[in-house]
């Protein structure tokens, strides 16, 4: 068992009579973690991705009394929503805003990384290495603040907790983890997953590394249910009180299994996640390659018939809950049905658990191939190294670096939405109401004028979530869009049907309802290709 990743005492003893950990370790693990954050996205920059818009809309509708699922159309859950309300009031109502606290929430989920490798335990190299290669990886999951990186806190935190809970006997850090279990999950539907590992963890763990364990799995399971229900509690409270209850209901839970499907399992199923595990591998070689190495390692290890002594038990414990947070993981991936480019952040949930597969393969050919110490120096400043030029590699033709030195230059340069938002702000009073039709919710936030309907983007007034395993109606959604629009007779009709088009179903013309309505009003400008439209009677 000698390859095997060996427990925190002999890692110790070992450690200690090399002379404990020199500065220049310490300077290559502070770049294996925090590089990649900071590279991960420049917080000057005014670009939003069209979810991270739809979000700053509803967390800001939220500051000034509008109700999600009431007032504004999303499927995602209450604390997602209360996570941008709270950034943009005490960060400031800015782009930046958002922004930085990417770059803040993936030096969270690092940090929470390195916390669960030693809390298995394994190494400090281990969970170093874990950290940085996330932090790498996470440059592919895209930059932009998606909700998937709320449920990969939630679940990273609980599976921590777990792990107290479960060598310390303490019900307290149970509850802990189903709370923040429960978070994730109320930030979207899928980290409700995460539960089942969390109990499967609860009741094997224990076990594993102790043969005399006594089997109380209540005193796990309650406070572990018990957390898990109060964010979602909470949530559901608020909503009632706020006539949200219903709208709730049919967004996060009736909307989102409609939007979803059922998954099939089928070859062709099956075909398409192998397709897509290796497109996936070949854009973050760093992170896939040794992580399969890892996962080989732990599978021998948890299939080790015998393991009569206690490193051997906490090896094989150490490995089978690897195992376990990855099934979590990649349940919560799959569940979205999302295979092609575009969607990466769905994979957050799963790159965190491959990381830290990932720094157990290399640790384990390091341990392999690199007998003297001099040599295993060399070959960890190598291939982080090489890590590092991997993951930060250009992924589109202008660079990383060019574009930060775009950005940089001009910083004050607004996006289109931004113009539009800003011309809508000089010419309008603050009680006045405007709708945008296409896909740039933004121009709310920089009008920061009220939406006149709950449907701040176009995508199911235009029935596109069409073809899922319970087909979207469309038809529904424009009976209560034309009650709104006539109850608040927005100022401004602004129309990016043409900047944005996807086709024929984003036209006005396809839409009579929208037809008859702007018939009553007048085009004032056209901004980037956005035609701003006035109503006629509203005077100047």
């Amino acid at each position: 068992m000698q390859d095997c990743p060996e427990p925190e005492s002999a890692h110790r003893s070992r450690t200690s009579a090399s002379g404990g950990w020199r500065p220049w370790w310490a300077v290559l693990a502070w770049i294996a973690v925090l590089l990649p954050t900071i590279w991960l996205r420049p917080p000057v920059n005014h670009f939003w991705g069209f979810d991270e818009q739809v979000y700053a809309v509803v967390g800001d509708g939220l500051n000034h009394g509008l109700a999600p699922y009431r007032d504004l159309w999303d499927n995602k859950g209450l604390a997602w929503y209360a996570l941008f309300a709270l950034i943009l009031r005490f960060l400031g109502h800015q782009a930046s805003s958002i922004n930085a606290t990417v770059i803040l929430l993936v030096a969270v989920i690092q940090v929470l990384i390195y916390r669960v490798v030693r809390q298995i335990p394994l190494s400090r190299l281990v969970a170093f290495g874990a950290a940085g290669i996330f932090g790498l990886a996470s440059v592919m999951c895209g930059r932009e603040l998606n909700s998937e990186i709320g449920v990969l806190v939630g679940s990273i935190a609980g599976f921590w907790l777990a792990l107290i809970g479960a060598q310390r006997t303490n019900m307290w850090a149970w509850l802990g983890a189903g709370l923040m279990v429960g978070l994730g999950a109320s930030c979207k539907v899928v980290g409700a997953l995460d539960l089942a590992g969390l109990l499967v963890l609860a009741t094997l763990w224990p076990a594993a590394i102790n043969p005399h364990w006594n089997w109380r799995l209540m005193h796990r399971f309650l406070p572990c249910l018990l957390g898990v229900a109060i964010v979602p509690a909470v949530s559901a409270l608020w909503c009632a009180l706020h006539d949200a209850l219903g709208p709730m209901i049919e967004l996060v839970l009736g909307f989102t299994t409609a939007q979803a499907g059922v998954v099939p399992i089928n070859l062709d199923f099956v075909g398409q996640v192998f397709r897509w595990c290796w497109h996936l591998t070949t854009l973050s070689p760093h992170l896939w390659l040794p992580a399969l190495v890892g996962l080989v390692v732990a599978i021998q290890l948890v299939r080790q018939s015998a393991a009569s002594s206690p490193a051997q038990r906490t090896n094989r414990a150490v490995m089978g809950a690897l195992l376990v947070w990855t099934g979590a993981g990649l349940t919560g991936a799959l569940a979205g049905r999302r295979f092609g480019p575009g969607y990466y952040h769905y994979w957050w949930q799963l790159y965190a658990p491959l990381a830290v597969l990932a720094a157990v393969g290399l640790e384990h050919i390091w341990r392999k191939w690199a007998t003297q110490l001099q040599w295993r120096r060399a070959a960890v400043l190598l291939v982080f190294a090489l890590l590092l030029l991997v993951g930060l590699r250009p992924t589109n033709p202008k660079g990383r670096i060019a574009d930060w030195a775009t950005i940089l230059a001009h910083q004050e340069s607004p996006m289109p939405y931004q113009l539009v938002g800003q011309y809508v702000a000089a010419h309008s009073g603050p009680t006045d109401h405007i709708f945008v039709w296409a896909r740039s919710p933004a121009v709310y936030f920089f009008a920061q004028r009220l939406p006149a309907t709950p449907y701040i983007f176009c995508l199911p007034l235009t029935a596109l979530y069409s073809g899922t395993a319970r087909p979207y109606d469309a038809h529904q959604d424009w009976r209560r869009w034309a009650t709104d629009f006539d109850a608040h007779k927005p100022l401004y009709v602004v129309d990016g049907s043409e900047p944005e088009s996807a086709g024929p179903a984003w036209q006005l013309a396809h839409h009579p309802p929208l037809v008859e309505r702007i018939s009553n009003y007048e085009l004032e400008t056209i901004i980037a290709g956005y035609r701003i439209l006035r109503r006629k009677d509203s005077g100047r």
